[in-house]
């Protein structure tokens, strides 16, 4: 019986880095076991994405929902809970057995569904130490409160998480 996966991505399957490399690893995962994808997208051009749609059910694997991607330090609360509770309906629903979480807030919503849904293992795929890239691209101070709070969440993601 073939394990299930839901991969979790903040990064577009639609955008460049999505094509390149999130769909050839998807590609190859999928011969040993069941896919399903959810992708935070930056532009929703909907004739590339219905192309890749039925390119993917034509190979066996579901993109369920795409979310449209907040550029904010951090998804606001609505985008995030709405997503946690999206992707907890689909985990507990479809018995997934493994999450793998590209990058830190997918790992960050993996870790609170496996709180609830203990038998779940975390792949946590760092794609960069994103809390610190914040601090390069949007001057996040490192002395304030919300980057030491965010530091905190990212070493939540690294104890919780069963491979890196």
């Amino acid at each position: 019986m073939k394990k299930k996966i839901l991969y979790l991505s903040y990064n577009g399957l639609v955008e460049p880095l999505g094509k390149s490399q999130i769909l050839p690893y998807i590609n190859l995962i999928n011969h040993d076991h069941e896919v399903k994808i959810i992708s935070f997208e930056k532009k929703l051009e909907l004739s590339e994405i219905n192309i890749l749609k039925e390119r993917l059910n034509n190979a066996n694997i579901s993109w369920s929902i795409y979310r449209r991607y907040n550029n904010l330090y951090f998804l606001n609360l609505f985008s995030f809970s709405s997503a946690f509770i999206y992707i907890f309906y689909l985990s507990l629903s479809n018995q997934i057995n493994t999450i793998h979480a590209r990058s830190f807030i997918p790992a960050l919503i993996s870790i609170i569904i496996k709180f609830f849904l203990k038998k779940i293992k975390i792949i946590y795929d760092i794609r960069g130490f994103w809390v610190d890239e914040k601090v390069d691209r949007m001057n996040l101070k490192k002395k304030g409160f919300f980057y030491k709070f965010l530091k905190y969440l990212d070493k939540l993601n690294y104890i919780y998480s069963d491979h890196i």
